[in-house]
């Protein structure tokens, strides 16, 4: 069964790094394997296939390698996550898998409402102050304890100019938590942390370069040792 809601908010938080991988699914558990060995926890299979029953088989794939691997506390979600259908195909599985969280690149309501009846952590996506006042706002009214914001496209602005949006909401309870995703690359990680003041960030393609496999369990290695640095 899926861990609730907050608990596994905390873990981001203090993780740090989390997967966010596209990959085709004959090089899925590689990308896996690779992230988990450098010390992340937290794996968001993003479904980019226009196909949703392939990539429902891909993300129960991914459950499975990730639950025979046996390292402890890893977690499992999806992305990309913004319609009804999706969100119903996902929390309508198994128990065993049920997304331990979903995510999406911008606000859905519907997919926020499901995932707060199933009391699954959902992830909505905003970038502008208003965007993440709205978000904020919408975890305040329903009484949550935590507030994760995804902050995408990342790649379109720079990290003081994100610390500089934050600034206002200092002192919002609950607090918010920044998830940094696009543009974060093995090259950024530090000032993500140190100038743009993240909560989290979210790797992707950029460390898992498909021409230089031996350098993927060190990226993911050296994004975790920055995330600890910055506490």
């Amino acid at each position: 069964m899926t861990p609730n809601a907050r608990t596994v908010a905390q873990q981001i938080i203090e993780q740090k790094v989390v997967a966010a991988i596209s990959a085709a699914p004959d090089n899925l558990n590689a990308v896996a394997k690779a992230y988990l060995d450098g010390g992340g926890r937290v794996l968001e299979y993003t479904f980019r296939d226009p196909d949703f029953s392939r990539n429902i088989a891909a993300y129960r794939g991914l459950v499975e390698h990730v639950r025979e691997l046996g390292i402890e506390h890893s977690l499992v979600g999806a992305g990309s996550i913004v319609t009804e259908e999706q969100v119903s195909g996902l929390i309508s599985l198994e128990a065993d898998y049920l997304p331990d969280l979903i995510v999406s690149p911008c606000w859905s309501e519907v997919v926020w409402e499901k995932c707060l009846e199933k009391g699954i952590l959902y992830i909505g996506a905003g970038q502008t102050p208003q965007e993440i006042f709205d978000i904020w706002q919408k975890h305040d009214e329903a009484g949550e304890k935590y507030c994760i914001v995804k902050v995408f496209n990342a790649q379109t602005i720079a990290p003081k100019t994100l610390k500089g949006s934050m600034a206002p909401f200092a002192s919002r309870q609950p607090a918010i938590s920044t998830l940094i995703s696009g543009g974060v690359s093995p090259t950024n990680v530090k000032d993500w942390f140190q100038l743009g003041g993240a909560s989290a960030i979210a790797v992707g393609s950029g460390f898992f370069p498909p021409n230089d496999l031996d350098s993927w369990t060190g990226n993911v290695a050296a994004a975790v040792a920055a995330a600890e640095a910055a506490v």
